[in-house]
């Protein structure tokens, strides 16, 4: 019987599933963070083996025939070719077969067919398939210089503006007493020490505080949210005339700040619709780790040389 293992490697926790050919049985498992980055490998590694044991475990299987992992920052070549190594090396499957998360997502909502997608969680980035099949990416290029409208970006706009206001360059708002709140800082110099300690990981999860902070009104955090959007707008408006010739086609949303009903989700829709009246939707609920075992599905048929059942 042919085992295919999917994974979604992102920057905030890590899922896999296993399951055959048919999908009539899927099992899961999770670890942490298994994005990829400056001497992260390693590390994302140990993270999807353990997702993907943990997987196995729940089946009757102890290895795959074919492992596919989408990984943030999977867009990197070097780090692509890097894990894939590592991955095989851990012998957890056959064949492993890496692409970036956002691939991922882009096979689950459009299977084989033209279509835009936008992401923001963690990290942001926006991809397309055109009409002859060829995948083109907008971002995606890592939160030292990219991820722009990611839950990251909205962490770190948040933190600026705390010592912005506190040095009398901006107004103190309600985000900035949110934010000590949320970091148990008394005094801007304790919320100081917090921030050189604040991982990656820990920044993006104050994208809810910002957005908490919007719903009451709160103006700077409203701008942020603004900002954000329009970000992303930009990622999707820069695909179009790749994707969709034509002006329209469809576009799809994932990741924590667009899946969900969230401040960022609302403001990018009225501004999605306000640049393109008549922009088909994707709504359905799109599962990353379902897009990885399709890849698998046809990673399997094209090494085989058979159809898949």
């Amino acid at each position: 019987m042919i085992v295919l293992a999917g994974v979604d490697a992102g920057g905030s926790h890590t899922e896999a599933a296993i399951s055959t050919r048919g999908f009539r049985s899927i099992k899961r498992g999770a670890a942490g963070p298994g994005f990829v980055g400056p001497a992260r490998v390693a590390i994302a590694t140990a993270e999807i083996e353990k997702a993907v044991r943990n997987a196995l475990a729940r089946s009757a299987f102890a290895r795959a025939d074919v492992l596919v992992v989408g990984a943030a920052g999977a867009g990197d070549a070097g780090y692509r070719n890097q894990l894939e190594r590592a991955l095989h090396e851990t012998h957890i499957a056959g064949l492993v077969h890496v692409v970036t998360d956002a691939e991922l997502v882009l096979e689950c909502a459009f299977p084989s067919q033209p279509g835009i997608l936008v992401m923001s969680g963690t990290g942001s980035i926006a991809v397309g398939r055109d009409p002859s099949g060829a995948v083109h990416r907008v971002g995606g290029h890592g939160y030292e210089f990219g991820d722009e409208g990611s839950g990251y970006a909205l962490g770190r706009a948040a933190i600026r503006s705390v010592f912005q206001a506190v040095e009398g360059r901006a107004d103190r708002t309600l985000l900035q007493d949110m934010l000590f709140a949320e970091a148990g800082a008394a005094s801007v110099q304790t919320f100081s020490r917090w921030t050189r300690i604040a991982d990656r990981r820990t920044v993006a999860e104050l994208a809810s505080v910002v957005q908490l902070a919007a719903q009451s009104g709160d103006e700077t955090a409203v701008a942020f949210v603004k900002e954000a959007a329009r970000e992303l707008l930009h990622h999707v408006l820069a695909l179009l005339p790749l994707v969709h010739p034509t002006g329209s086609g469809p576009i799809a949303m994932a990741g924590g700040l667009l899946a969900n009903a969230t401040p960022v989700r609302s403001e990018f829709l009225a501004q999605l619709r306000r640049a393109l009246p008549g922009v088909q939707l994707v709504e359905e609920t799109i599962d990353p780790v379902m897009g990885a075992l399709m890849i698998a599905k046809r990673v399997l048929s094209s090494t085989d040389g058979k159809e898949t059942a």
